[in-house]
């Protein structure tokens, strides 16, 4: 068996390309490199000749492909290109004009980043990085070897588009910024759902297939929650504390200081030719709708290490960061080395594409459409304005409830049910659908919870409780064991319903994981949530979705039934306010005596604990104590106190005070549903002061 990796690069040519293959092979060689090439068979015996040209294309690490008009048409230079494409091995370079060659080179090769070496003298420093060539140690300055990338992509979000419709150009601009020693910060900036995460994942894809493209390492992050406001309060800090070990290495140490994490993480980041991708910055930028506010410039960066890692990179990298957003990056603005690029609506022809790639209409012989049909797609898709998850979303309802009909979209409403962001064209999409699977639900009989139908709707006001990929084990939490005693809401035009969505959240919780599985699969089909994958979806399993989706239904929950909204907050606040604590602290009481002592134990605790057990502790000290034992009486409070005061304290708060970032992400999701939940208060004097601020010291 021939050892990988015999050869670092294969060359892939017509014959009458030779001159071309020669010089190339003999420019790469005098570079250190081991060069097969298959003029050296010319005399071998035919089944020999195949065997080893196989071979030698297996052990290699990357596949130079010779683009020509000539080779364009060769079954040989194809089946080799198809086969490098498919092990993630190729780089393509055009040995005539590019603009002219381009059009003949046939797809999917067409979109690969191919580079021109159509010039009398060869270029070899776009090549050499294409392939991943770097210095290699030990030898003379020129003498390279390949490296293979670092790559952890796992927190970018998984998007259902399979193929990329009306965004050729801005990949092409994209490949080439990598390619491009020039650009340094590529800024993807558009609205929610116009396809910015789609075209991230469809570049990576991209350098994936020529074994990254020479990247040193890739590291991407995603901050989930896609929306800016002034009002909310987001942190860099678990961004950083992912990539400076992934970029760094393990144990490398995080500088305390906002600013220097920053300046920090960019010399990592500059010391080799990193891809950095970090989609959905939003949440870290000041709001936009204003030229300025009090707190900053409209679209600049919030957290300081942020600012500071992209304002260096700016400056100078070898590799390149992407960015996506939803808001212009106002502190880049004008920067050398900074490319931006605004993602406008999808053109009329490639939204009726997209549409007829998810079914929505009848085949015809000859590939076209009758003149009354296109026109009739061409409506559809000015309807939604060309926006890129809309026109997917409503592929899927009207392939979905309306057998591809056409007609149907005069059932389309013209808002979405919302007291805000009622224009949002795919809120309209995901409207129609909720009320597409209430018709469902009555027509399929019997209690709600027991519908296909059903299931698939409390899945989705699930997801809207989160703004970030939801547990599969959080439904258990989201819906009650036991019936609620909710407010009664007062008659209107959705009672009927908010008797319906009550229902879903009394009898959800003992579905069995199969059903979930099946109702999981209906919406992944539909594109309403991400696809889990060959592994399935079991209880440890992550059910993402894209962030409007999320927004939508939590969204429309709440303003449908406000207090079924609440109390599935509140109890998500339970759940992450106790996780990781022993059961003797998992009562409100006990754990608010706790808190109290974590809090003001270095100061004012014995003076309060014995204030709290003779009742003499002043109105406006209980005040600030946590809820469940500012008001009680001292008979209640000392069980708790003999408990908090007992052996086990030191234990209970090191886990009430964690230091590390898999401690503290429970905390802030806590304060998160406990101010969803209108329990603003308790999540201060229960979680954030005692546990996050230390009582302030």
């Amino acid at each position: 068996m021939v050892a990988p990796h015999q050869h670092d690069v294969f060359i892939s040519y017509s014959q009458r390309d030779r001159e071309a293959a020669v010089r190339l092979e003999h420019a790469l060689a005098a570079r250190g490199l081991r060069i097969w090439r298959d003029d050296r068979l010319a005399d071998a015996p035919a089944q020999d000749f195949i065997t080893q040209i196989h071979d030698a294309h297996a052990t290699a690490a990357r596949v130079l492909v010779l683009w020509s008009r000539t080779s364009v048409r060769s079954t040989w230079v194809l089946a080799e290109a198809e086969k490098a494409r498919m092990a993630e091995k190729i780089v393509t370079l055009a040995l005539e004009p590019l603009g002219a060659l381009l059009a003949f080179i046939p797809p999917p090769f067409n979109i690969l980043g191919v580079i021109d070496a159509s010039a009398a003298a060869i270029d070899l420093d776009p090549i050499l990085r294409a392939l991943g060539a770097v210095q290699a140690e030990g030898l003379r300055a020129g003498i390279v070897t390949l490296a293979e990338p670092q790559v952890d992509i796992c927190k970018l979000p998984t998007t259902h588009a399979d193929i990329l419709f009306g965004r050729d150009a801005e990949l092409a601009e994209l490949i080439g910024a990598w390619d491009s020693p020039q650009t340094h910060v590529f800024a993807l900036d558009a609205m929610g759902g116009a396809g910015k995460t789609a075209l991230v994942q469809h570049f990576l894809q991209v350098l994936q297939t020529g074994g990254w493209r020479g990247a040193h390492s890739v590291f991407a992050w995603s901050f989930y929650s896609q929306g800016a406001s002034e009002d909310r309060q987001v942190s860099g800090d678990p961004f950083f504390s992912a990539a400076f070990p992934a970029l760094g290495g393990p144990g490398t140490e995080v500088p305390r200081d906002p600013r220097e994490k920053g300046v920090a993480l960019a010399k990592l980041v500059q010391r080799h030719r990193t891809l950095l991708i970090l989609d959905g910055l939003e949440p870290l930028q000041y709001a936009g709708g204003r030229a300025s506010s009090d707190a900053g410039v409209a679209g600049g960066i919030k957290d300081p290490g942020v600012k500071a890692l992209l304002v260096q990179l700016a400056t100078r990298n070898p590799g390149l960061c992407v960015v996506t957003t939803r808001l212009a990056l106002a502190d880049l603005r004008g920067r050398a080395g900074v490319a931006t690029r605004a993602l406008d609506r999808l053109a009329t022809a490639d939204g009726v594409a997209l549409l007829r790639h998810v079914g929505v209409e009848p085949r015809y012989r000859n590939g076209t459409l009758p003149a009354r049909v296109a026109e009739a797609f061409e409506e559809a898709v000015e309807e939604v304005r060309g926006h890129a998850l809309a026109l997917r979303l409503l592929g899927s309802w009207l392939k979905e409830f309306h057998n591809g009909d056409l007609r149907a979209m005069v059932e389309l409403p013209s808002l979405a049910r919302l007291p805000a962001d009622t224009d949002r064209d795919p809120y309209r999409v995901m409207h129609a659908y909720e009320v597409a699977l209430l018709r469902r639900i009555r027509g399929q009989g019997g209690k709600a919870e027991a519908t296909p139908a059903g299931r698939q709707l409390a899945l989705l006001f699930f997801l809207g409780f989160f703004d970030r990929p939801a547990e599969m084990a959080l439904l258990r939490v989201v819906f009650p064991p036991r019936a609620e005693k909710l407010p009664q809401e007062p008659d209107d035009a959705e009672a009927e319903h908010r008797r319906v969505v009550r229902s879903l959240f009394a009898g959800m919780h003992a579905v069995p994981l199969p059903e979930w599985r099946a109702a999981l699969g209906q919406l992944a089909a539909a594109g309403l949530v991400a696809d889990c994958g060959a592994r399935g979806w079991h209880e440890d399993s992550a059910i993402d979705c894209h962030p409007l989706v999320r927004a939508y239904f939590g969204l429309r929950l709440k303003e449908l039934d406000l207090a079924a909204f609440q109390a599935g907050h509140g109890r998500l606040y339970d759940h992450y306010r106790f996780q990781g604590m022993r059961g003797e602290f998992r009562d409100d009481l006990t754990y608010g005596v706790l808190a109290l002592r974590a809090a003001y134990e270095r100061d004012h605790y014995p003076w309060m604990r014995q204030g709290l057990l003779d009742g003499t502790l002043p109105q406006e000290a209980r005040d600030q104590l946590p809820p469940s034992i500012g008001h009680l009486p001292p008979k209640r409070l000392r069980a708790a106190f003999a408990v908090v005061d007992g052996p086990g304290y030191a234990a209970a708060r090191a886990a009430f005070q964690p230091e590390d970032e898999a401690g503290m992400s429970p905390l802030f999701s806590a304060i998160l549903h406990g101010c969803a939940a209108g329990r603003e208060d308790a999540a201060f004097t229960e979680v954030y002061w005692p546990r996050v601020a230390h009582g302030g010291t």
